[in-house]
């Protein structure tokens, strides 16, 4: 199987988004839901100083984790194709 630079370059590109998609949906997400639920116990509005703080600290979580996996997805691409090529020889 020959895959092209292009479509290999592509296919790279489209992970990297979808993975920036993913992680900022699921931090999003849950800052939103935390938030609401915090709000509600502490009988505060959006804005009070534990919020506050928690964004903060989920932003800084955010970066660490985007960062984590932006480092570690040529690692993980190379496995997956060490994964597929054994498969396709077992296959055979």
């Amino acid at each position: 199987m020959v895959i092209k630079m292009e479509n290999a370059k592509d296919y790279l590109l489209n992970r990297k988004v979808t993975l920036l998609y993913g992680i900022s949906f699921l931090f999003i997400f849950l800052a939103a839901i935390i938030s609401e639920i915090l709000s509600i116990i502490l009988d505060e509005g959006l804005l009070s100083p534990p919020i506050i703080a928690f964004h903060i600290i989920a932003f800084i979580g955010y970066v660490i984790t985007l960062r984590y996996i932006i480092k570690k997805q040529p690692w993980i691409e190379k496995k997956n194709r060490e994964i597929i090529n054994n498969d396709m020889k077992k296959d055979l």
